[in-house]
């Protein structure tokens, strides 16, 4: 088995490589999600798409995942519109 290096990739560049790669982004946003009581599916599915649908629709191109060994192992959600709304502040970076 060859060894894979860790990438970052796009969300709409991680979804064409492998489309189950939703179902990961899907799982680590739960891991992190301070809600985990839903009476079903459905609505469990509801809330995942009330947070994520607009990335999904309209930042791929600026949400990534990391992958490694083709595991979904982080995922970080940007909108363009933001940055470009808040370019003027200052970022601190404490070290």
């Amino acid at each position: 088995m060859a060894i894979l290096k860790p990438m970052i990739k796009s969300f709409k560049e991680a979804l064409a490589l492998n489309p189950k790669f939703k179902f990961e982004i899907k799982n680590i946003f739960f891991l992190s999600s301070t809600r985990d009581n839903f009476k079903n599916q459905n609505e469990k599915d509801n809330f995942f798409n009330k947070w994520t649908q607009y990335y999904f629709e309209y930042c791929q191109d600026s949400s990534f995942v990391y992958i490694k060994d083709n595991k979904i192992l982080a995922y970080i959600t940007c909108d363009p519109k933001e940055i470009q709304a808040n370019s003027h502040q200052e970022v601190w970076v404490h070290s």
